[in-house]
């Protein structure tokens, strides 16, 4: 049978009575995107919905009346939170993000607000950008397209996919996820079922919820054989200097993960100078080899570069300096728009230019602009008519 293809696991029990009514099928599709930009060449991904969902485990067959039904992991990845309550009425996932002195929060995203789906899919992608973007990202090029992943990011994604893939949502007090002036806060219901010793040694994998773990893999996401927590301490500590800490607690079960850092204000920003330092040679998209004076370079925001030795005052025209060529700030801002784009795309699949202006607090304007570019490069593709069009990347 199907179901016996899957080991026992909390999320393998079926949904009797419900079928693809429960599901989101927009985050399906959205996951579906990202499958499909993942495994490009996949039989899978030309399968119509409820086969796809057959084959990824979100529904499971019931040999006692020849049907199948959604799973507990399809029904929470893709569910609408009012179908997950009922099911699991303590679930709840929050995210707070309380870093500013003085205030009990200046962001919240909570499953019970009603705004969104409210499953976990929607609320890994959101949380995960929530927690990372302003992470340290030294500039690198692949090519025309900047690397933006380092260990760092990756460990704080393992932290969140792996408090997600280990919560008993039959459990009370649901996920918690906090940003604070020290660092983050994961907590999950449930207790390691592993020791937290074997854990950090790697090579062993036993996550609860299989099915969900297997899902998040299907689109990339999550480390193989037992070696996500062993990144989440490398990635940290490499970039902190400070370990990870587990802790269990009891009555009722839960485990919480610490990433802390002394300071943490002091090294989480950077500005975006990073991206313009005195070291690098060449710029981005801008077509041409730049020398940079390092003594002249100031910040994203400055004038153009001039020769402080012709500066008198105010009335004074500055001149620039012929040994040197400034980074055109311009070009340097509407490059780092367009890898935010594909980033984006890359990470929720189809979406629309309102969610994209919304996420990444660009202009809708612009954000139209830059997507008929890169329609026009071949980049992405448009798909649905004018009022319901949507946008996602063209596997290579």
């Amino acid at each position: 049978m199907y179901r016996d293809s899957y080991p026992v696991t909390p999320d393998a029990h079926l949904i009797r009575r419900r079928g693809l009514e429960v599901f989101c099928m927009d985050t399906v599709h959205k996951y579906r995107s990202n499958f499909k930009m993942v495994h490009p060449n996949h039989v899978w991904a030309t399968l119509e919905d409820g086969e796809f969902l057959i084959k990824i485990g979100a529904m499971g067959f019931d040999s006692d009346d020849a049907r199948f039904y959604p799973t507990g992991a399809g029904l929470l990845m893709f569910g609408c939170v009012d179908t997950i309550a009922q099911e699991y009425p303590a679930y709840l996932l929050d995210y707070q993000d309380i870093s500013a002195p003085g205030s009990r929060w200046v962001d919240r995203l909570t499953s019970s607000g009603g705004e969104w789906s409210g499953n976990l899919f929607d609320f890994f992608f959101a949380v995960s950008d929530k927690l990372t973007f302003n992470l340290p990202r030294p500039f690198s090029l692949k090519g025309l397209f900047r690397v933006d992943d380092t260990p760092l990011h990756k460990a704080v994604r393992e932290a969140l996919l792996n408090t997600l893939v280990n919560a008993d949502y039959s459990a009370s007090r649901g996920v918690v996820v906090r940003k604070n002036q020290n660092g983050f806060i994961f907590e999950n219901p449930g207790n390691f079922r592993i020791s937290i010793k074997e854990a950090m040694g790697g090579g062993i994998s036993d996550p609860r919820n299989i099915i969900l773990f297997k899902m998040f893999m299907l689109i990339g996401l999550g480390e193989r054989a037992g070696s996500g927590i062993p990144a989440i301490v490398d990635g940290w500590e490499k970039a902190y200097g400070e370990r990870p800490v587990w802790t269990d607690s009891h009555n009722p079960d839960r485990t919480t993960l610490t990433l802390h850092c002394r300071n943490f204000d002091d090294v989480l920003f950077r500005k975006d100078t990073d991206e313009a330092d005195s070291n690098i040679k060449s710029v981005g998209n801008s077509g041409a080899n730049q020398s940079v004076n390092s003594e002249t370079v100031g910040n994203s925001e400055a004038k153009p570069l001039v020769n402080s030795k012709t500066v008198g005052n105010s009335d004074v025209k500055p001149s620039v300096n012929s040994e040197t060529v400034s980074i055109d700030l311009t070009e340097n801002k509407v490059y780092r728009n367009q890898q935010k784009i594909i980033s984006y795309l890359s990470r929720h699949g189809l979406s629309s230019s309102s969610e994209i202006s919304e996420a990444l607090s660009i202009s809708a304007t612009q954000i139209r602009h830059y997507l008929k570019q890169f329609i026009n490069e071949g980049k992405i593709e448009a798909i649905g008519t004018y009022r319901d069009r949507r946008y996602r990347l063209i596997p290579d």
